[in-house]
């Protein structure tokens, strides 16, 4: 890029966190337990469209990961895998109809949008360095 007189486009936050993951200690975790699986089902929902992505099923992913935690007691705002703004963003683009159309959880205009709407690609990057950074910290525990 830079040689032909571009600037590099920022790489998505959360790129390293999922580059940083062993793919062998992924499976083998889905394999064990059962709410790995279902995250990375989540995840690969999510994923299905083209540039839009289903906010549901992000939402979904985070739910399991944040009762994976309580169960344990501890949370993911305190170990780091988010801040409660971003958590909170994303949860209203994903609740709110009117920003995410269709692939939102809620129909309807009950639930309002973000001042600051988050676009589709950062929304899957939320929830890609979420999932990976709990994955990591459960591979740790083992």
């Amino acid at each position: 890029m830079e040689r032909l007189g571009r600037k590099r486009p920022n790489l998505p936050k959360g790129l390293e966190d999922v580059n940083a993951l062993d793919p062998t200690v992924v499976v083998d975790l889905a394999a064990h337990q059962p709410e790995v699986a279902r995250v990375l089902h989540f995840v690969e929902l999510m994923l299905a469209g083209d540039e839009e992505i289903d906010w549901a099923a992000g939402y979904a992913a985070l739910e399991v990961i944040e009762q994976s935690a309580k169960d344990q007691g501890v949370s993911g705002h305190e170990l780091g895998w988010w801040t409660q703004p971003e958590n909170k963003r994303f949860r209203q683009m994903a609740n709110s109809f009117e920003a995410a159309g269709i692939k939102s959880r809620h129909p309807g205009q009950r639930y309002r949008a973000p001042t600051v709407p988050m676009s589709p690609k950062e929304g899957a990057w939320f929830v890609r360095a979420a999932v990976s950074r709990w994955i990591r910290w459960l591979s740790e525990r083992a």
